[in-house]
């Protein structure tokens, strides 16, 4: 789960997927390879899970702050379960 603040956006409800860019802090090969694996940089899609509207009247500030899981992953994830042996 990633917890992110935004601009503040009317047009975003909970269930809708999007895009979320997220900077890498290193460049390791095993860094990257984690990071690409759950973030993805071609097809970085969340879906959120929930949300706030914020509006700061002292400071004139809106913004929305969201919840969100990532959607899919980019490669299948092995289900390493033994179907036999649930059903002997």
């Amino acid at each position: 789960r990633l917890s992110i603040s935004i601009p503040g956006n009317t047009d975003l409800k909970v269930g809708d997927v999007i895009n979320v860019f997220v900077p890498q802090n290193r460049a390791t090969v095993e860094s990257e390879a984690k990071y690409n694996f759950f973030f993805g940089q071609e097809k970085p899609k969340f879906l959120i899970t929930a949300l706030t509207h914020r509006y700061n009247y002292s400071e004139d500030l809106y913004y929305t702050m969201l919840e969100v899981v990532k959607d899919t992953f980019d490669k299948q994830i092995r289900d390493n379960t033994n179907k036999e042996e649930i059903f002997t």
